[in-house]
């Protein structure tokens, strides 16, 4: 195989290896299986049944025991709307059962249709049994739990704070003398809530809440966003996701695996390509996650192969162990983020929220998507169009890189017209020396020298222009997570977050699915012309053949990714093809010098 083409997989092998470490998400450290779970260390153990979460005292019968499923629609249903939600709390179990995000910036708008809310509660058929968020429970040292609170039904009481925000306040009947209250305020604007959850004891006896040095728990579950996509193109994969002590970690949902990590933690919850769910303690300290797949919240939905459903992830949060003595109150306090994944908004709420966004194991690299991000926010303050905004900062990230991208476009003509000058000896070489490998290289390398020429002067002119690849990862980080681009049109675009989905079909395409999506078919041809401009000089069919078997696949890679993202690729492509024909010109001078025969 010709030299050059073998190059050329070297570098694209070298260059998709970057990529794949760039993409890499940062790694806890994995304790062996069954091993003890030590602070800092993160256990992933192999599941069976859903533990169950208590164990009752035979003696005691409580009467959350002899709820039946038809108290979840009789319990009173408290609503709360602000500017950005609306929310449903149920005095069973003190739980929020619908939160709806109502911001008009956010709110899904399809086929000219009336906005729709954004659900962060999955809404399913039959929602007697399953868990909802902000469930608590906790259990006694070599005794049993009070995971009932989440079945008995609190009573309420609502009120204004000095701020306008609303307060709801649900307090339980005494569970084995104790009694648990919840509090929740909720802002008139923003998507900051603050939860404060109490424990008291009513009885003259002391309790100790220790299960392996753990004691109250809170968690959100199960799932997060609707069932089914609001948007064409768009999936709800969700995760779960946790700041211990070093970057934000996100797990993905494994039936009959449930995930566990031991150490401090900063905030926990859920979250989708847009949306965040996070559990903040500011009052006491956190010393363990859990996230696992319960098997009381596979409904019907999720239980049927043809909705293709992400199993519903919950997360719980973990306090150490405490001892209540006669009539004390232990008080814990949190903050909830429930809302857009928006870097401003996520800035704003602290609790290094915003590090959900672009996080790799590079700082650096994170930095730079930041820093795009705000000139890209920037540009569409003054072209009021994302989509123009994408292609401005195209064309500038492509005048900044063109130096570095013009000088290795240089060195590669220079040594393309280098080997073609050379060619016909390199072929007699060949021809002479065809049964001896060694002295048909000990002739090449001298035929190199003879003409003052560097064999590896095509790969030294790819590595200024490899010096852009983190420039590009950051784009396409920063095209596809940044929530600024959803629902924002541009031409026949609806949505640059997502496929142009210019039709719709009845039935689904292989590898292509049930969309038209025209834009990556443009990008398609793009990429075309550059192939074609770059071949220009290279004679082997083979190498024209591979070559222009890169639109293809470029083509197919790109269909269903976000539409800003191949906007970017279209715009960069038309670019490549005007600079290559300037590095065609530079190659047919190079060709005009002589070089003399030896």
């Amino acid at each position: 195989m010709d030299k050059r083409w073998i190059l050329f997989l070297l570098v694209l092998f070298l260059i998709i290896n970057f990529y794949s470490m760039m993409m890499r998400p940062p790694e806890e450290p994995q304790a062996p299986e069954g091993a003890a779970v030590e602070r800092g260390e993160v256990v992933e153990k192999p599941g069976a049944e859903e533990t169950p979460t208590a164990r009752r005292r035979p003696e005691t019968i409580s009467a959350a025991e002899e709820l039946t499923p038809g108290d979840f629609e009789a319990a009173e249903k408290l609503t709360v709307t602000t500017d950005f939600y609306h929310i449903v709390f149920s005095t069973l179990g003190a739980r929020p059962i619908s939160w709806q995000i109502v911001d008009p910036r956010y709110v899904s708008t399809q086929d000219n249709e009336i906005s729709k809310p954004i659900q962060l509660i999955p809404q399913v058929a039959n929602p007697g049994g399953r868990e909802y968020p902000l469930e608590i429970d906790m259990r006694e040292f070599n005794a049993g739990g009070y995971s009932e609170f989440n079945q008995m039904v609190f009573t309420s009481e609502r009120s204004i704070g000095r701020h306008g925000n609303t307060i709801l306040t649900f307090t339980s009947p005494p569970l084995e003398g104790i009694r648990l209250k919840k509090v929740i305020s909720i802002p008139t604007r923003g998507y900051l809530c603050d939860l404060r959850v109490t424990v008291e004891n009513t009885t003259d006896a002391r309790y100790r809440f220790d299960y392996d040095g753990r004691g109250l728990s809170v968690s959100w579950g199960a799932g997060i966003g609707s069932i089914e996509p609001l948007e064409p193109g768009h999936h709800y994969d969700v995760k779960a996701i946790f700041k211990g002590a070093a970057k934000p970690k996100g797990v993905a949902a494994k039936k009959d695996k449930p995930f566990e990590y031991a150490g401090p933690v900063e905030w926990a919850g859920l979250q989708t390509r847009f949306f965040l769910t996070a559990i903040v303690p500011v009052s006491d300290t956190s010393i363990a996650v859990l996230s696992q797949v319960k098997y009381r919240n596979i409904t019907e939905e999720y239980s049927n192969p043809e909705n293709k459903l992400a199993p519903p992830m919950s997360i719980e949060l973990f306090h150490p162990q405490f001892t209540l003595e006669p009539g004390e109150i232990r008080a814990y306090e949190y903050r909830l983020f429930v809302g857009p994944k928006e870097y401003n908004i996520l800035k704003a709420a602290d609790h290094n929220l915003a590090k959900v966004l672009f996080h790799t194991s590079f700082r650096w690299m994170r930095a730079l998507c930041i820093g795009l991000l705000k000139i890209l926010q920037y540009l569409n303050l003054v072209l009021h169009n994302y989509g123009l905004a994408i292609i401005t900062m195209t064309i500038l990230s492509r005048v900044v890189m063109h130096p570095l991208t013009h000088k290795g476009m240089k060195i590669q003509a220079k040594a393309m017209a280098e080997q073609q000058k050379i060619k016909p000896y390199i072929d007699e070489i060949t021809k002479k020396y065809k049964d001896n490998p060694q002295k048909r290289n000990q002739e090449t390398m001298k035929l190199y020298k003879q003409h003052g020429i560097n064999p590896f002067g095509m790969l030294r002119g790819c590595f200024p222009m490899m010096l852009q690849m983190p420039i590009f990862f950051a784009l396409y980080r920063l095209l596809s997570q940044a929530i600024d681009l959803r629902q924002q049109g541009f031409l026949w675009i609806k949505d640059l977050s997502g496929p142009d989905a210019l039709l719709k079909f009845d039935f689904s395409i292989p590898l292509l699915g049930p969309y038209l999506n025209i834009l990556p078919l443009i990008m398609g041809l793009s990429q075309f012309m550059v192939s074609r401009f770059s071949t220009t000089n290279i004679k082997d069919p083979t190498q024209r053949q591979m070559m222009f078997m890169m639109p293809i696949v470029f083509t197919f890679i790109l269909y269903n990714l976000p539409s800003g993202l191949v906007l970017y690729w279209l715009v960069s492509n038309i670019w490549q093809s005007v600079h290559q024909l300037i590095a065609n010109k530079l190659v047919k001078k190079e060709k005009a010098s002589p070089v003399s025969a030896t």
